[in-house]
């Protein structure tokens, strides 16, 4: 008996490979991430509050130094730590140099978690969707880096979320990337207005604005 591969049969085998392509993908960032040992790869402590960056830059190695720093004075002032939360957010979720493709979306650690799932898959479909292209075209290496942020942090009326109040601050930043000869980084967004809430002790971002 002959066996013909019709056009049904060679779309859900196409179907099939392209589902097992993504879950390879996302297996080997969630293998990654539990191998990551922070003290041998990146230099840095577990602050007991905010995950260690994966591969993380010489700037986000700084910021997230600078928040662990933060987090030991226990201020009872908390605008420095909740603008040092928006800065490791950005220095993590705008750079692609240290992802391992475009299911690996930055800054999640410092987002709520009832918004960390949509702000994941959101971010997946829109700003990380051209990162794996990118980094075929020019190079992992030539990807988009943040090189300096510059903030404003503010204090803000009590922000509602999911049906409660919360304290909360209101953070205007911008910020630079690496300089590169041929990718386009002056395409990319490059200034964010944040909502931080005190969630349950833990400061996190609630919200954020791009224009």
């Amino acid at each position: 008996m002959k066996f013909r591969v019709t056009k049904t049969i060679l779309f859900e085998i196409i179907m099939v490979i392209g589902i097992l392509a993504i879950l390879f993908n996302m297996g080997s960032i969630v293998l990654g991430q539990s191998n990551f040992d922070g003290k041998q790869n990146s230099g840095l402590e577990f602050n007991g509050v905010y995950a260690i960056p994966q591969n993380p830059t010489e700037l986000q190695k700084t910021l997230y130094k600078a928040l662990s720093d933060e987090l030991e004075l226990s201020p009872d002032d908390r605008i420095n730590e909740a603008d040092l939360v928006v800065q490791n957010f950005i220095a993590d979720y705008y750079t692609w140099t240290n992802k391992a493709g475009s299911y690996d979306v930055g800054g999640l650690a410092f987002v709520v978690n009832h918004s960390y799932l949509l702000l994941m898959d959101a971010s997946r479909i829109s700003f990380y969707k051209d990162l794996d292209a990118f980094s075929l075209k020019y190079g992992k290496d030539q990807l988009i880096e943040v090189e300096s942020i510059e903030t404003n942090a503010m204090y803000s009326a009590n922000f509602k979320f999911l049906e409660n109040e919360y304290p909360a601050y209101y953070i205007e930043a911008e910020w630079t990337y690496v300089d590169r000869e041929v990718f386009p980084e002056d395409k990319f967004q490059r200034r964010a207005a944040f909502t931080v809430i005190n969630y349950d002790g833990v400061l996190q971002i609630a919200q954020f604005y791009v224009w």
